[in-house]
C-alpha cells in the first residue's frame, strides 16, 4: 500500500511539473502572439509615415552605405 502511494506521488510530482512546463510555453506563446499583434498594428499604422519618409530614408542609407569602409573597396 505504502508503494502505491509513492508512486500516486512520483505521478503526482510529474503531472504538476508537466502543467507547469505547459503553462510556461503558454505563456511564452500568448507573450509572443500579443508582441506580433502590436507589432502588425503599428506597422499598418506607421505605412503611411513610411510612405513619406521613403525618399528620406533611403538618402540616409546612401550617405551610410558611402561611409562604410567596404563600399569604398568595392568601387
Amino acid at each position: 500500500e505504502k508503494s502505491v502511494a509513492k508512486e500516486f506521488k512520483v505521478a503526482a510530482a510529474g503531472l504538476t511539473l508537466t502543467l507547469t512546463k505547459i503553462v510556461e510555453v503558454a505563456r511564452f506563446l500568448y507573450v509572443g502572439f500579443i508582441f506580433g499583434v502590436t507589432a502588425i498594428v503599428f506597422a499598418d499604422l506607421a505605412q503611411p509615415i513610411v510612405e513619406e519618409n521613403r525618399v528620406r530614408s533611403n538618402l540616409i542609407f546612401g550617405l551610410v552605405a558611402c561611409m562604410k569602409p567596404s563600399a569604398h573597396s568595392q568601387i
